[in-house]
């Protein structure tokens, strides 16, 4: 006996309605911006990254506290070949003073 096998799509498993973005709002909303990425690094600020170079950023931030997932994503990243310059910057959001810092170098 053979069991039919449904295809399963990424929406059948949100339990939700899929979320419809306004690609063209966020184009004007990000183009020519710095942004900031805090936790870079980790599995959702990676892929906010990816996500953000798809829009016509000047700059993306990407903060990290972990020297290697910061490595690894800026490596991933530049092999996008975006126009947008990456900037990599080690700190923890619980560093008042290098957040500071960096929010008066960057300017997000």
């Amino acid at each position: 006996n053979s069991i039919p096998v449904k295809s399963i799509e990424i929406s059948d498993l949100l339990r939700r309605d899929p979320i419809e973005l306004d690609l063209s709002a966020l184009r004007n909303l990000f183009e020519g911006t710095t942004v900031f990425v805090t936790g870079a690094g980790g599995s959702i600020g990676s892929e906010i990254c990816r996500q953000l170079l798809a829009f016509p950023l000047d700059t993306l931030v990407l903060i990290e506290r972990s020297e290697a997932a910061l490595f690894n994503i800026e490596v991933e990243l530049r092999t996008m070949k975006k126009s947008c310059r990456i900037v990599n910057a080690l700190g923890d959001v619980t560093d008042e003073g290098r957040m500071r810092r960096l929010l008066e170098k960057y300017r997000p």
